[in-house]
């Protein structure tokens, strides 16, 4: 009986075809199907890693484990993945979806029934009955969380989806068919995650503490342990708590990502904190990408520009390199940040992202909250996205305004 499924060779990946930002496919290999006339490609950045991944998929070729009868949900796991990866590879989803896709599916493959991993169960005898069993035993793990619940259950969906497609045994959008009353119960009385910082009925507390620490920033004392140089600290903290950006956005920001007649910062790229790789696109593809700052900000900005005129190494015109030069800034500030919280007496936990919280809450404070979407985004470049967008000068005006009173407030 002749063979269904083929491993061919490992080949070198076409230099057209090379992923460039992380050389992660300079190899490749696929598992033919000669029923359906598709294939899984499986890629690699050496031969000898993805030599192992293919002797794996030889073994489940012998054993039958790619057929209809004999699939695991593993096996489906697999063919989803590799699937997801060659959407990574064309810019269709970021590397950290990809990181959350995985980190979804390894939080339940090792779960057991019957004695087996779910990574090991067959699909065939996945039924509507077997995973509402599954269903209340996530509900009842204390290891997972509802969030973790939540993104492994979608994953699981995505998975035997593609076990369907690929006819392993199961039918399409089973999940589906799964009751998850208790889990959407459970899920809106969940307690929301809310910043230390903002755990105050009175937010003027908060910018008291705030100014504080803005004021020790100026310092130049031991707690910059060398990483950073003069007002490094403070810039960069007024930048965060004004702006209220995103750190992945702050890093690649560029001197000339700001301009000083319309007090305003253009936002069109982000970097991925784990691997390093700066990307030219967005968070928000529907925000206008402009932040708007306030007079006193520019002020920070030109003064601080002069001082960067200085540094020694700043080959990229980065607003806050780190000290070699590079975009790899985030855990050096993380710690100064931290440091500067706790010496100003702050006895609770401060995370970069929560400035973005502040942001808001503090505009909802001032009556600014109509103005808190678009800060946020839930030319020179500049002018051409204003006239572009179809915005005008009352709508840079409004919106600088609101910013000069929230500057008003910080030190």
């Amino acid at each position: 009986m002749e063979e269904r499924f083929t491993v061919r060779n490992i080949c070198k990946t076409p230099i057209s075809r090379l992923n460039k930002k992380n050389n992660n496919n300079k190899y490749y290999f696929d598992v033919y199907d000669k029923h359906t006339n598709n294939a899984v490609r499986f890629t690699g950045a050496s031969e000898k890693e993805l030599d192992i991944v293919r002797v794996e998929q030889i073994l489940k070729v012998k054993k039958n484990t790619y057929s209809t009868t004999n699939a695991t949900i593993g096996d489906a796991a697999q063919i989803e993945y590799q699937k997801q990866v060659g959407k990574r590879d064309k810019d269709i989803i970021d590397d950290c979806t990809l990181r959350d896709y995985k980190h979804s599916w390894n939080a339940i493959k090792d779960l057991t029934y019957d004695g087996i991993r779910l990574e090991d169960y067959p699909v065939k005898k996945i039924n509507v009955e077997f995973l509402m069993q599954l269903n209340d035993s996530l509900l009842m793990n204390k290891k997972i969380s509802l969030r973790q619940n939540k993104n492994s259950w979608s994953r699981l969906g995505a998975i035997l989806n593609t076990a369907s497609i690929n006819k392993m045994g199961v039918e399409m959008f089973i999940t589906k068919q799964v009751p998850r009353g208790e889990f959407q119960s459970a899920w809106k009385k969940r307690k929301k995650y809310k910043p230390d910082i903002l755990k105050t009925n009175n937010p003027i507390q908060t910018i008291d503490l705030i100014n504080k620490v803005l004021e020790l920033s100026k310092l130049k004392t031991s707690y910059t342990a060398g990483y950073f140089y003069g007002n490094f600290n403070h810039r960069f903290l007024r930048t965060m708590l004004e702006g209220n950006l995103r750190i992945s956005e702050v890093l690649p920001l560029a001197i000339d990502d700001y301009d000083i007649e319309l007090h305003a910062f253009n936002i069109d790229k982000v970097i991925d904190i784990k691997t390093g790789l700066l990307k030219n696109k967005t968070k928000s593809l529907e925000s206008d990408n402009l932040v708007f700052m306030s007079k006193e900000f520019t002020d920070l900005y030109l003064d601080w520009v002069d001082e960067l005129k200085q540094w020694k190494n700043n080959h990229k015109q980065l607003l806050f390199p780190a000290t070699n030069g590079s975009y790899k800034s985030y855990r050096v500030m993380d710690m100064c940040i931290k440091r500067l919280f706790v010496l100003a007496g702050f006895k609770g936990k401060i995370k970069l992202h929560d400035f973005r919280s502040f942001g808001a809450k503090f505009r909802k404070f001032l009556k600014l909250d109509k103005t808190s979407q678009e800060h946020l985004r839930h030319g020179s470049k500049h002018m051409t996205k204003l006239y572009e967008r179809g915005k005008n000068w009352q709508d840079a005006k409004r919106l600088n305004e609101a910013s000069n009173e929230v500057a008003s407030y910080l030190k």
